[in-house]
């Protein structure tokens, strides 16, 4: 003989309440696992154990899952680490993962600081990510020799990608004293000019 609920006795209807919520919950229809936090053990009137809802945040059912942020990766494949380098080199390497709004260059430092020198750019990878670019190393072909260079990729907002654009567009004497307020530096090696 089968019992209709509305016609239990007022102390079962907690447990059918209670076991209603938890195949809910076994069912994976009330929501994302979201839920499973905000639960907590409690007995019946009739003894049994069950789980009880608790505060719930008025969202707690629509929430949808977190994704994890996307990682940039950025390499300098050529040239490969301590190399001797011309002074006009082409620089290849690998970028992905920048998020929207966010570009990459590729900046030279002397390692005798003397300022932050933004090459033509910005980076433009191709659908593996891979990018080659131009650059050129010290003053001139007939200066510089045996000087050590920093070769960094960075990262660039907008707003930064244009002051790196600024600076390449007018006749520079010095480097950038400091790079701008929304870069940062994601990889970065050391040459010598030959």
């Amino acid at each position: 003989m089968r019992t209709d609920p509305s016609r239990a006795p007022a102390s079962a209807r907690p447990v059918l309440a209670t076991a209603a919520l938890a195949a809910c919950l076994l069912a994976s229809s009330c929501g994302h696992g979201s839920l499973q936090s905000s639960i907590g053990p409690t007995v019946s009137p009739t003894g049994l154990t069950g789980s009880t809802p608790t505060t719930m945040p008025p969202h707690a059912a629509t929430t949808t899952p977190i994704r994890p942020p996307i990682m940039v990766t950025a390499e300098i494949t050529g040239p490969r680490q301590g190399s001797l380098v011309s002074w006009a080199q082409m620089v290849t390497g690998l970028v992905m993962g920048l998020p929207a709004g966010m570009s990459a260059w590729l900046v030279i430092q002397p390692a005798q600081p003397t300022g932050y020198w933004p090459q033509p750019g910005p980076l433009h990878p191709d659908p593996n990510g891979r990018y080659v670019t131009p650059a050129t190393l010290g003053l001139n072909a007939m200066t510089d020799h045996g000087e050590q260079f920093i070769l960094m990729i960075v990262e660039a907002t907008t707003a930064a990608s244009q002051q790196f654009k600024q600076f390449i567009i007018a006749a520079q004497s010095t480097g950038m004293p400091g790079l701008p307020d929304g870069t940062q530096v994601l990889t970065e090696i050391s040459v010598t000019r030959s």
